[in-house]
Order: C-alpha cells, then sequence, then structure tokens
C-alpha cells in the first residue's frame, strides 16, 4: 500500500473490549496493543481513521470511559462513533428477531429528515442495558473526543508517528491551491478562540519534530470544523432522546416503536 501511495486506511476497531469483542465475533482485534498496530500502519506514512460502536450487549458503566482513553491512546483523529445498529439480514438482526427485541419498523432508515445515520438513528432495538445509559455513554465519548484540546493532542500524536514517503509531488498550480486553503483554515482555527492556541501549538510541533507530516497537521485541522459541529449536532439529538425517555420511561419508549402489548414490553424491560 506504501508503494502504490496510500495515505489514508479505515479500520474497524468498534470497541477497546474484548469480552465485547469476542461475543461479536471480531476476534481479529483481541488480545493485541491496537495502539502498537496504530502506530505500526502510521510508520508506513498512513494515517488510521477508525468505526467505533456504542451499545452492544454485554457493555458496562466503563464503556465511554475506556472508550475515550482507547482513542486518545492510539491518537485516531477521525474517530467515526456510533450506536449500534441492526441492519437487516445480518446474524445481529436475526438473534434480535428470535429475542423479540427487533424495532421493525426501524430496521431501514425511513424518515430523512430525523433519521440522518447511524449516529442519530441508532439502537433499532430493545437494550439489555438501561438505553438511558447507553445514550449518555456515547454523549460523554462525543463531547470528550472531539473536545478541541484533546483533538488536537490526537493530531500531534498521529503526525509525529507519521513516516511520510509520498511518491506523488504537488505541482506548482497544486502548491498554489495548497496555501489558499491553508489561508482559509487559519482563519478559521488559527484566530479562534476555542481552537487557536492548540492549533498553533500543534502547528509548531509538527512543523519543528516532523515537518513532512505538517500537510497532515493542517488537513486534519480542517477536518474539525466539521466534526466538532456535527458531533454537537449529534450531542444535541441525543440528549433530546435522553430527556423523553427520562420523562415518559423506557417501557413507553419501547412500546411506542414496537406494537408490543404493555406486558411484554415490561418484561423485556426486566
Amino acid at each position: 500500500m506504501r508503494d502504490v501511495d496510500f495515505r489514508l486506511v479505515f479500520t474497524g476497531l468498534e470497541t477497546p473490549d474484548d469480552e465485547v469483542l469476542e461475543k461479536a465475533n471480531k476476534k481479529t482485534n483481541m488480545n493485541r496493543s491496537i495502539v502498537d498496530v496504530t502506530k505500526k500502519i502510521s510508520s508506513y506514512g498512513m494515517v488510521v481513521n477508525a468505526g467505533f460502536i456504542i451499545g452492544f450487549d454485554n457493555e458496562n458503566g466503563q464503556t465511554a470511559k475506556r472508550m475515550n482513553e482507547f482513542i486518545q491512546d492510539t491518537g485516531i483523529c477521525v474517530a467515526m462513533l456510533g450506536l449500534m445498529y441492526a441492519l437487516p439480514n445480518t446474524m445481529l438482526t436475526k438473534r434480535l428477531q428470535r429475542e423479540g427485541r427487533l424495532f421493525e419498523e426501524f430496521s431501514i432508515f425511513t424518515d430523512n429528515k430525523t433519521q440522518i445515520d447511524q449516529a442519530s438513528s441508532g439502537l433499532n432495538f430493545i437494550t439489555l442495558r438501561p438505553r438511558v445509559d447507553i445514550l449518555k455513554d456515547f454523549v460523554e465519548v462525543l463531547n470528550y473526543i472531539y473536545k478541541p484540546e484533546h483533538y488536537y493532542d490526537r493530531v500531534v500524536r498521529t503526525c509525529l508517528s507519521l513516516k511520510v514517503t509520498n511518491k506523488y509531488k504537488h505541482n506548482f498550480k497544486k502548491v498554489l491551491k495548497n496555501l489558499r486553503s491553508f489561508s482559509r483554515i487559519v482563519r478559521q482555527v488559527g484566530f479562534n478562540g476555542t481552537t487557536g492556541k492548540f492549533f498553533w501549538k500543534m502547528f509548531f510541533t509538527v512543523l519543528f519534530k516532523n515537518p513532512k507530516a505538517i500537510e497532515w497537521g493542517i488537513s486534519l485541522s480542517a477536518m474539525f470544523i466539521h466534526f466538532y459541529k456535527h458531533s454537537n449536532f449529534v450531542v444535541d439529538l441525543t440528549n433530546q432522546q435522553i430527556d423523553y425517555i427520562d420523562e415518559y420511561g423506557e417501557n413507553m419508549y419501547n412500546q411506542k416503536r414496537t406494537n408490543m402489548t404493555e406486558t411484554k414490553v415490561t418484561t423485556y424491560a426486566e
């Protein structure tokens, strides 16, 4: 991949908890240091993006804490966090159907206004853990990983571990275009009260310690503009859901999404 100039890879890490991975049958990620694996990939000049999921059946009260530490230690900046979603015709969906826990009418995206992605439309089933606890973990992790100081710390970690060996070189026209982009990024994050000090600390740290990776530092800073807005948007939607469940109860929430009788809903909630 390095020989043909790959510069970014996406990995499905899902969770740092080996017990959860085992039940999900993702055993290739078990019993190994994902931090070391990430650094190994970075040593070939590739930035690692990753997907993470909250909402597995056998999570516990330490899930958010471990997820935060895990993402921060790996230095993965583009951490795509989603809620568990049972997709049609998967083993998970079939199991949830057998257990009577699947919200059949919510097994596909149907409302483009409110069902935007896995982050805003996940947990389409009756959860074993209290749904509010899962949603609060989700909010906690999103707030943590996209807090400016945490994000820019990961940018530094990523850039310092990169051994950039790009074969493709920019021509003069591309260089000018990049300079214009850089000036726009500086205006939005470098002279911003929320991100400015973290951006410049990252910029000069990478520039002096691993200057070949500075382009990635700037690119990841540009990505943060979107991530920060989107994470706040998802947090707001999730908090609305938490407020609804707090007000009406989890039984009512589940009943609204199924045609199950009150007795059956109560049984699963218990």
